[in-house]
């Protein structure tokens, strides 16, 4: 598993939004909480990457230029819808991606045309004004969500792949990654897509992605969002998007997630930030992992009713964002297997091992409503061992609560910048001990391993 594993994504739509103007990136307790994570993409893009347009130099009526509907551009056919990020924008992601030791994902347009290929014009002028700026921890995809009505087909986002590898290989950027063609729905039209897309760009397109939501956020539950069937859709997902792969002229193409949530359409209104969301959020990094997934970006850091941060509340993070936190802090980077049990559906498991700790991590979700489990050790090899334990459910009720406690210690950021995140401990036990597991909760078992390889 990449140190790279956890993303999160700015969705392009923000610039056309006040929300662009109020996040202060230069903000102590977000700083604070993007470097508790680091390091992790940050993607910006969606479908508003495919209607935008570089331009270096704000014009002096300022900012509200955001909004303004471009009609043409001089070398090339813009939609018409089509919006204008400047130099000035690209400087905030820059200057943020940077603070927080993490690595951008930015997502060109793929719409601009002309004479029947991808202009690549204005995509060129804003890697141009990248390299200027001397910042190199970014990689580029190309498309988002691609629909039939966009006329714009898996040969053609091959082709401009292929058209920027060349580019970025004359460049300082020429250890960038290329990424394509963020395809949504995997039924026909996508799966076709893709395979255009891997089979033409080839070795140019070092990775091949896809977005996934369980749900539409206008019309679910919270029992639905977490419900066995609705989490095992992404163990499907992956399973159709893994043939596609094999299918084509290039079969070892990695595989990303990079757009995902609990729920699409700008998330679920008092759910997609509450602590039950989280639960499903932590079995997507599980399952994602343990399927051979390289990278899982979650949107999004702000806006939607899925936002990570909540900027009226100075940047309080959501339960998701703690159960990122815990992933990182206790979990290695070797995925090992463990075989699920289908009678125990609502009991989701996933392992890990960090050969340099000498540690195996367990981590348990319990998406049953009701029940608890009681779990035991079985394998002879951990019942010798010691563990620390972190029990993680929510303050109140986990259908609407967006505070998070570890063995019922509360996870908060400080709000003095001064003040340092003390890291949540765990309760040390024997690998013998039992350990219950409530309903609606997780649970991280970190095994220590003496003279046995993690």
């Amino acid at each position: 598993m990449s140190s790279l594993f956890l993303g999160h994504t700015i969705d392009a739509s923000i610039i056309t939004k006040q929300e662009w103007t109020m996040v202060n990136f230069d903000d102590e307790k977000l700083k604070q909480a993007m470097v508790l994570l680091a390091p992790i993409y940050v993607r910006f893009g969606g479908i508003l990457s495919d209607h935008t347009i570089f331009a270096e130099k704000r014009p002096r009526d300022g900012g509200s230029q955001h909004r303004r509907k471009e009609k043409k551009h001089k070398k090339g056919i813009v939609p018409p819808d089509a919006y204008t990020i400047y130099g000035d924008d690209i400087d905030r992601l820059l200057k943020f991606t940077d603070d927080s030791g993490s690595r951008l994902l930015f997502c060109l347009n793929s719409h601009l045309h002309s004479d029947g290929k991808w202009n690549s014009s204005n995509a060129f002028q804003l890697v141009d004004y990248i390299i200027s700026k001397n910042f190199t921890s970014i990689d580029f995809s190309v498309g988002n969500e691609p629909r039939r009505n966009y006329n714009i087909s898996g040969i053609d986002i091959g082709k401009a792949v292929k058209a920027l590898r060349r580019k970025l290989n004359k460049s300082p950027l020429h250890g960038s990654k290329i990424i394509a063609p963020d395809v949504s729905r995997l039924q026909k039209f996508g799966r076709e897509f893709l395979n255009k897309t891997i089979s033409f760009a080839g070795k140019h397109l070092f990775a091949a992605s896809f977005h996934q939501y369980y749900v539409n956020g206008s019309n679910t539950t919270w029992r639905g969002l977490i419900h066995p069937t609705t989490l095992d859709f992404l163990d499907r997902k992956i399973s159709t998007a893994q043939r596609v792969v094999k299918s084509s002229r290039k079969p070892e193409t990695p595989l990303w997630i990079t757009e995902s949530g609990s729920a699409f359409g700008g998330g679920a209104l008092g759910l997609s930030r509450s602590f039950v969301a989280a639960l499903g959020y932590a079995d997507k990094l599980g399952l994602a992992a343990t399927r051979g997934i390289s990278h899982v970006m979650r949107q999004s850091l702000f806006g939607g009713r899925y936002r990570l941060f909540n900027m009226s509340e100075r940047y309080e993070p959501s339960p998701e964002y703690w159960v990122a936190y815990l992933f990182r802090l206790l979990n290695g980077e070797v995925v090992r297997a463990i075989r699920p049990n289908p009678s125990f559906a609502h009991l989701r498991c996933y392992c890990f091992g960090d050969p340099d700790r000498r540690t195996i991590t367990a981590m348990f979700i319990n998406v049953h409503t009701t029940e608890k489990y009681i779990l035991r050790t079985s394998t002879h090899q951990l019942l010798k061992t010691q563990r620390w334990d972190y029990l993680v459910t929510s303050q109140g009720d986990p259908s609407a609560s967006i505070e998070i406690l570890v063995n019922k210690r509360l996870l908060k950021l400080p709000d003095d910048p001064a003040e340092r995140f003390i890291p949540p401990k765990g309760e040390l036990r024997s690998g013998k001990d039992v350990l219950v597991l409530p309903a609606l909760s997780m649970a991280f078992s970190v095994y220590i391993m003496q003279n046995t390889t993690a």
